[in-house]
């Protein structure tokens, strides 16, 4: 399991460059926390796609609402088996339907604010 807490911004560079970064050291990674108000960047989503052992991934999903790619891409992450997404007012139902409805074997956890597996 990786913990990881950021108090900066994040540009989507930065990230996918530390995802493809910890998906070649942490081949194994079974969870991942990610507590920072900033959404996951689609490519560094693509980049945890090596990391076939990854079955629990939490992170927020600020300003995501309306972002399709993003939810294809979170979908296309086959080898996950649970998400937990922050904050719950930021959720959008209809996606997370949708993504129940094409990953009816997924787990979606929606939370208030961050808290760990």
């Amino acid at each position: 399991m990786i913990y990881i807490t950021n108090y900066f911004d994040w540009d989507s560079y930065e990230m996918e460059a530390f995802f493809e970064k910890l998906a070649k050291g942490c081949s194994r990674l079974a969870c991942l926390e990610i507590n920072h108000t900033q959404r996951p960047s689609i490519g560094s989503i693509h980049a945890l796609k090596q990391l076939e052992s990854l079955k629990r991934f939490n992170f927020s999903i600020q300003n995501t609402s309306d972002n399709d790619d993003f939810w294809e891409a979170i979908q296309d992450l086959s080898q996950l088996e649970c998400i937990r997404i922050y904050p719950a007012r930021e959720v959008n139902m209809s996606k997370i339907r949708y993504l129940k409805s094409q990953r009816p074997d997924l787990e979606v956890i929606v939370d208030a604010m961050f808290s760990r597996f």
